[in-house]
């Protein structure tokens, strides 16, 4: 196997489902781009990362249910989830579900009994149910996604569920709404469920652009989100210190390259209607070369720092 804690699919397994039931708490899972037909369940808290979400595809063949999540702690990354009964079925909690495609299915999400979950920065389009949150499932945060063209964008049985964040939602491809104000969002809510009180109180006007590099979902590349690096600086799965979004080029490490990452797109904002596309972050490099080494050389002094308070 390629690392201690990075299985590479199909260089270290063929198929996905072998490799999660290899993995040990905490892995990354890395899958090349390609074509993966396969019914999934992740019962350990893993990373399971796709190289580009356009070209790094699980496909259910039209039955079942694509990806089940029967572990907390997953995070889900870099992936189109197509043809299934059920895109993704979660009924656990604190899982990450994040930049990925869910089309194509009877349901896109599903939660089911399910607490704490993140569901953000992805593209849910035409399914017959775009994101359904069941009985019992509360206190999930669903925001920065693209609900496009599903027969029913969302359902929320479950209430006490945040559709916005940072006063941005989602954008909803039936949203009627005026923005006299123009700042992209809505003026008037989204209904989700008006019995149980679940509105978008932020809808987007525009599809969500995801600025690369933005760790804290403040719209913004900024010193706050190298201060989520800065934090997890050295560390890697296990440690006590790791932050999987820390991780920025999900090598299983937070090192000088996460920091450099970070840099290409410094002052970058999410306007919601800048679409941000993966050439970009490359094309921004040049300036911000030698503002990197003066990053790294902070990385390393905001580690000793950090190294001292876990000492004392």
């Amino acid at each position: 196997m390629a690392s201690s804690y990075i299985i590479n699919v199909p260089a270290d397994f063929t198929t996905i489902e072998e490799a999660i039931q290899a993995a040990s708490p905490g892995d990354t899972i890395r899958v090349t781009s390609g074509t993966y037909y396969e019914h999934l369940i992740i019962d350990r808290p893993v990373t399971l990362a796709g190289d580009n979400r356009n070209c790094t595809i699980i496909d259910g063949s039209e039955t079942w249910i694509v990806v089940r999540i029967t572990a907390s702690g997953v995070r889900i990354t870099g992936f189109t989830i197509q043809n299934g009964l059920i895109g993704i079925e979660i009924n656990t909690r604190n899982n990450t579900i994040e930049h990925n495609a869910i089309t194509n299915c009877e349901v896109g999400i599903f939660l089911c009994e399910a607490f704490g979950n993140v569901i953000r920065r992805n593209t849910i389009a035409n399914n017959r149910y775009g994101v359904q949150c069941g009985l019992g499932s509360t206190d999930n945060m669903i925001y920065h996604n693209n609900f496009i063209n599903n027969t029913d964008q969302a359902v929320d049985d479950g209430g006490k569920n945040t559709w916005n964040y940072s006063d941005q939602g989602n954008y909803w491809s039936d949203y009627n709404g005026a923005d006299p104000d123009e700042d992209n969002i809505g003026d008037a809510s989204y209904e989700v469920n008006a019995t149980l009180d679940a509105w978008d109180a932020a809808p987007l006007m525009f599809a969500c652009a995801c600025v690369f590099g933005d760790l804290n979902d403040d719209g913004r590349v900024n010193a706050s989100d190298l201060d989520v690096v800065a934090a997890s600086f050295g560390s890697y799965p296990r440690h006590t210190r790791w932050n999987p979004a820390a991780d920025v080029n999900i090598d299983g490490r937070v090192d000088v390259m996460d920091m450099v990452r970070i840099a290409k797109t410094l002052e970058r904002r999410s306007d919601v209607n800048d679409i941000w596309s993966p050439v970009n972050q490359f094309e921004l490099l040049a300036p911000w070369i030698g503002l990197a080494s003066v990053i790294s050389i902070i990385a390393v002094v905001t580690y000793v720092k950090y190294g001292k308070k876990q000492r004392n």
